[in-house]
């Protein structure tokens, strides 16, 4: 009350006695306030490192110790700092080669080697981080020789059960049993049923209790988790390389023996439904299987993964064990490994005998999921209470295992990712960064997607804006993609190539995406573990004539799905935007 009266008072200074409010963005903690008057008035700031990422004293002019509230500043003095550096290097090495030489002395500073990175780059040369060195290397010849010594293999048991690794010099490794299995195997009143066994997978097995296979794990330093997406189900052990034969072990017992006990089924079933509850706020997700239900509707495709909340509260048991019953067969398995120095030989044998005795017979005729069809349809849940509106803009993409697959994930990279929270990054890079950035404009957030299936594909634009902005985000981003179909710019596919090589290579090190891959190269693919050198030179052959006339197959005057939430009242029309897809070579 006496804040109220003394901003109320004639001639009172607002910024001084005015009420913190958190919708006004005024919600800084202690520690954050502390630091803004210190800056503000050139006091040291207290309990921060001493030394800065730069190598040199923190000071509060230093860029990598400005809080929040100075992104554009901070932003603007890394690039500074880094072009610099990277001035500095080009002036006393010159070539690649002498770069090259000096990527591989110990006593650079790691600031010093990421910027020597981005400065191989820079000059054109593809890189790749060697696993047992750390060293970088440029190069078609170089990246066949740091992939020789890792190069992924396969091989198939008696049983049709397949087993696939990709070793490295990592101290940790995952091992993990994908079973082609998801959601597109449901049925509609079992929509639900194949997360609902991802979540109870641990729970116990015939051999074992919850609590020792908590401890087996415990006492290896590894975890068990298990993830189901549309189209198979993974189960993963990740710990130190030299279990991995043990954590192949532990997983197929999982995948093979859980018991599913009736306390474990409604206990999860109350998890599950107060995640499903919880997740109605989470409005990217719902917009996403907004899009989903229309572009493949009336296909099991089409379904969520979590299913709706009548499936969940009558599932049983006894479909539960029907449903494995009926998919968990050996053709549909893959054991993988990833990390580590594991021998394809010694992780088959462990599969056979883990694994040997997987049943390749099916209780009736083997049942395969349906083909999939792409549905031209929009949908829009109005909500005007909230602040902004989500929309979601999908095409009628490829299968995976498609040429046109690297084509289009080179289109989502063309479109990139932007938010207005990147401050001036998108600044004179992009299109659509310049009109993220733009003070004047109210599209908050914009970025391409492209997903693909065994059979199918989906990619299109996600983006966020108020509800004024929102018929002019919509012209905005449907003359975008028609402009990739006419006119497409040489630097905007050189960029688009770089960022996706740069995702592939650090794929590599990620041994979750690396498991995916794995997955998907053979359940969707080629039916063999794709190379680090196979994908990457996929991605160099993509021309800009290529790739254009790619867009126009796909973009021009095609059909889309979208969905829209929020206060949707200004979509750009659908038939509109049709027009606005629509260009003349």
């Amino acid at each position: 009350m006496y804040a109220t009266q003394l901003v109320s008072e004639k001639g009172s200074s607002n910024c001084l006695n005015a009420i913190p409010l958190k919708k006004y963005n005024f919600d800084l903690t202690k520690r954050e306030f502390r630091d803004g008057i210190s800056l503000r008035y050139a006091i040291p700031l207290t309990n921060h490192p001493t030394l800065c990422l730069c190598e040199k004293r923190s000071t509060n002019s230093c860029p990598f110790t400005a809080p929040r509230g100075y992104t554009q500043i901070k932003t603007q003095r890394i690039r500074e700092h880094s072009r610099n550096i990277m001035k500095e290097v080009f002036l006393m090495f010159g070539r690649s080669n002498k770069l090259q030489k000096l990527m591989e002395k110990p006593q650079l500073s790691p600031m010093m080697l990421s910027t020597v990175t981005r400065a191989l780059q820079v000059n054109g040369k593809t890189c790749i981080r060697s696993a047992s060195q750390g060293v970088v290397k440029s190069g078609d010849s170089q990246i066949r020789k740091a992939t020789e010594q890792s190069l992924p293999s396969c091989c198939t048991l008696n049983n049709d059960l397949r087993v696939a690794c990709f070793s490295n010099d990592s101290e940790l490794s995952s091992t993990a049993i994908h079973v082609e299995a998801g959601t597109r195997n449901e049925a509609p009143n079992l929509n639900g049923v194949s997360n609902f066994i991802a979540r109870l997978a641990g729970k116990g097995t015939s051999s074992s209790k919850f609590e020792e296979l908590q401890m087996k794990l415990s006492k290896m330093g590894a975890t068990l988790d298990v993830q189901a997406n549309r189209e198979y189900t993974s189960f993963v052990v990740s710990g130190f390389s030299k279990d991995s034969l043990e954590h192949a072990q532990i997983v197929s017992d999982v995948v093979k023996n859980s018991i599913f006990d009736e306390n474990a089924i409604n206990k999860e079933r109350e998890n599950i439904l107060a995640d499903i509850e919880r997740d109605r706020d989470n409005i990217p997700v719902i917009t996403m299987d907004y899009l989903y239900s229309v572009a493949f509707e009336g296909t099991p495709m089409g379904y969520s993964l979590p299913g709706p909340s009548s499936n969940i509260k009558s599932i049983s048991r006894k479909e539960i064990l029907d449903y494995i019953n009926n998919n968990y067969k050996a053709p549909r398995m893959l054991l993988t490994s990833v990390g580590g120095r594991v021998d394809l030989d010694k992780l088959a044998e462990a599969a056979e005998n883990n694994l040997g005795d997987v049943s390749t017979k099916y209780p009736g005729s083997a049942e395969y999921p349906k083909p999939c069809r792409f549905t031209a349809m929009e949908v829009q849940h109005r909500d005007d209470d909230l602040p902004l509106a989500h929309v979601a803009m999908g095409f009628n993409g490829c299968s995976y295992g498609s040429p046109d697959r690297i084509p289009l994930m080179l289109l989502a990279e063309v479109m990139g990712s932007h938010d207005k929270s990147h401050g001036a990054l998108g600044q004179g890079l992009n299109r659509m960064g310049k009109v993220t950035q733009n003070p004047d404009a109210e599209l908050y957030s914009v970025h391409g997607f492209s997903h693909f299936y065994s059979d199918c594909g989906l990619f299109g634009t996600y983006y966020v804006a108020s509800p004024e902005a929102l018929y002019d985000a919509g012209i905005v981003i449907a003359h975008f993609w028609r402009d990739q179909c006419l006119n497409l710019l040489e630097s905007n596919l050189i960029r688009a190539q770089r960022t996706l090589r740069r995702k592939l290579i650090e794929d590599i090190y990620n041994p979750v995406a690396l498991q995916n891959k794995l997955a998907k190269d053979i359940l969707f693919g080629p039916g063999r573990p794709e190379s680090v050198e196979e994908s990457v030179a996929k991605i160099e052959s993509v021309t800009r004539s290529k790739l254009q006339d790619i867009a126009y197959d796909y973009i021009n005057d095609s059909e889309f799905a979208r969905a829209a939430y929020g206060p949707t009242e200004a979509v750009f029309d659908y038939n509109q935007s049709m027009d606005a897809l629509r260009g003349f070579r």
